[in-house]
């Protein structure tokens, strides 16, 4: 009967286990495409939406526009961050340049818990229209 027990409790604890290390996995849209343009050659400033990311280390980020015209297809987003979600930098350091119209790329941001998207800056001599910064978060396996 103990032998039983035993093996009922070890395989409840590897079901526990398996579901505390189960990876989370989710894409959230900061801006959102449509009237977000950014004039030719300027840029926009944003300061909300937050992200809060308290248990994560690198977030993927996928920045995605669209010109009314050809053109070189630059566009930089620079994040802000804080320790404390109400503080921020004040010279944004993780910047994001995108080279083309869709671009993706993981942005590593160590031990800082929160970010925001604080910059969308247009180089082109053409606006940028349809504007979208996208993140996704994929908590590490410890």
């Amino acid at each position: 009967m103990k032998t039983i027990q035993t093996a009922l409790l070890t395989l409840l604890l590897l079901c526990v286990s398996t579901m505390a290390n189960a990876q989370s996995y989710g894409v959230v849209t900061l801006i959102s495409g449509g009237t977000n343009n950014v004039a030719a050659a300027a840029t926009n400033t944003y300061t909300v939406p937050v992200m809060r990311l308290l248990q994560d280390e690198q977030i993927g980020v996928f920045v995605s526009f669209k010109m009314p015209v050809a053109g070189n297809s630059n566009c930089t987003v620079r994040f802000a961050r804080s320790l404390n979600g109400t503080t921020w930098e004040t010279t944004p350091s993780l910047v994001v340049a995108a080279t083309t119209t869709n671009f993706i790329t993981n942005l590593t941001f160590g031990a800082t818990g929160y970010l925001r998207p604080s910059t969308v800056e247009n180089v082109n001599a053409v606006a940028l229209t349809n504007v979208t910064v996208s993140y996704s978060i994929k908590p590490a396996t410890r």
